[in-house]
C-alpha cells in the first residue's frame, strides 16, 4: 500500500505519467498503448508498482478495466478487472501482484439507480459491500494490506425535500485470509452538505482500518471540518476524533497507513497544509509541526509513511507552487521544500 501512496504523491509534485523501473534509471516515455475493444479510456487510476489501471468506456452492462504495466520499452496489459456498470470512475489499489478496484455499479439497466459498491480484483471474483441503495456514491477509497487484509470506504448522498443532501459515511472490512467483506458500518452522518464529503482509508497489517473525510453539517454548517475513526482487528469502529476545529478544512484528506498502524493525515486548511499523526498502537491522532507549509489553496495533497518513520508530504499550492515536507526515518522533525 505504500508503494501506491508513494506513486500517488509523485503524480501531486507534478510527475508525468511514466514509470522507471528502478529508482536509478531515468525517466521513459513508452510509446502509445492501443487499448483493444476500449476506444477512448474513461479515467486512468494508479494501481502501484509501475502500473496503471486504464477504465474503458462506462457501458450499458460493464465497464472493463485494463491493468497496464511497463515491460521492457513499452506498456503491455498485465490483467483486466469487470466490476460491472459502473456508475462512476473507480478506485485502485495495488496489493503486491494483485490490483484490486472498488467502484458504485448499477444494479438494473438502464435505470441509474439503485447502485451498489462493488470489489473485484485481477485473481478473485467480483463481491458486493452491502445493499443497492437509490443515493448516488460520491466519494470512495480502498486500501489493501500486505496481509491481505483490506477497506473500503465510501460517502451516499441523496437530496431531500429541502433541496439539502445529507450524507452517510460507510466503510467496510474484510479480515486477511478471507474475500468476504464485513456488513458495511456507518462512520457518520450529516444533515447538510453543501461541499461533497471526501474519503480516504487505510488498513495495517492486523486488520485495524482507519477512515477520514472532510465534513459540513450540523453545528459546523459552513466550516468543513475532518474526522477519522479507526476499528479493532474484528472491524468494530471506536467514535470519530474531530481534527481541523480552529479554522476549517479546504481540501480532501489525504490519509496513509503502515503495516505497524503508524498512520499520517494531511489536508488544506486556511492558509497552511496541516498535517496529523498517529503512532503504532495509538488510539489519537496528533498534531506536526510543519514549518513553511504556507499554501492557502493547496490541493492534490499526497502522504506516504512507513513502519521505520519515514515519511513525505507533497501537495500543490496557488500558481502551480509546489512543496513537499519530508522526514528520514528515525528523525522526528519535517523538513519542508518548495520542488
Amino acid at each position: 500500500m505504500a508503494a501506491v501512496k508513494r506513486a500517488a504523491a509523485m503524480m501531486a509534485i507534478g510527475a508525468a505519467l511514466a514509470v522507471a523501473p528502478a529508482p536509478a534509471a531515468a525517466w521513459i516515455e513508452p510509446p502509445p498503448y492501443e487499448i483493444p475493444g476500449h476506444g477512448i479510456a474513461t479515467c486512468l487510476r494508479d494501481a502501484g508498482d509501475g502500473r496503471i489501471a486504464v477504465l474503458g468506456p462506462l457501458g450499458r452492462t460493464t465497464t472493463p478495466t485494463d491493468v497496464l504495466e511497463i515491460r521492457g520499452d513499452g506498456l503491455a496489459r498485465a490483467g483486466r478487472v469487470t466490476l460491472g456498470w459502473l456508475d462512476a470512475c473507480a478506485a485502485a489499489v495495488g496489493a503486491g501482484p494483485t490490483v484490486m478496484l472498488a467502484g458504485p455499479v448499477r444494479q438494473r439497466p438502464p435505470a441509474r439507480e439503485p447502485v451498489a459498491v462493488h470489489v473485484a480484483a485481477t485473481d478473485q471474483v467480483t463481491a458486493r459491500v452491502g445493499a443497492a441503495t437509490p443515493a448516488a456514491v460520491t466519494s470512495l477509497d480502498v486500501a489493501v494490506a500486505p496481509s491481505g487484509a483490506a477497506v473500503v470506504a465510501w460517502t451516499e448522498q441523496r437530496p431531500d425535500r429541502l433541496g439539502d443532501r445529507p450524507a452517510r459515511v460507510l466503510a467496510s472490512v474484510r479480515p486477511a485470509g478471507t474475500w468476504r467483506f464485513a456488513r458495511p458500518t456507518v462512520l457518520g452522518r450529516a444533515r447538510a452538505m453543501r461541499e461533497e464529503p471526501l474519503v480516504s482509508a487505510g488498513i495495517d497489517d492486523d486488520g485495524r482500518a482507519t477512515v477520514a473525510w472532510r465534513r459540513e453539517g450540523g453545528r459546523d454548517l459552513g466550516v468543513p471540518t475532518v474526522d477519522v475513526v479507526t476499528s479493532d482487528v474484528r472491524g468494530r469502529f471506536a467514535r470519530p476524533q474531530r481534527l481541523a476545529r480552529d479554522g476549517g478544512a479546504t481540501g480532501a484528506p489525504a490519509l496513509d497507513v503502515a503495516a505497524d498502524g503508524r498512520a499520517l493525515l494531511a489536508f488544506a486548511g486556511p492558509g497552511a497544509v496541516r498535517a496529523f499523526e498517529r503512532r503504532p498502537g495509538g488510539a489519537r491522532f496528533e498534531p506536526i509541526r510543519l514549518d513553511g507549509a504556507e499554501a492557502w489553496w493547496a490541493d492534490e495533497i499526497a502522504v506516504d509513511v512507513a513502519d521505520d518513520g519515514g515519511a513525505v508530504i507533497a501537495w500543490r499550492g496557488g500558481r502551480g507552487s509546489v512543496g513537499a515536507a519530508l522526514r528520514a526515518p528515525g528523525t522526528g522533525a519535517f523538513a519542508t521544500e518548495q520542488v
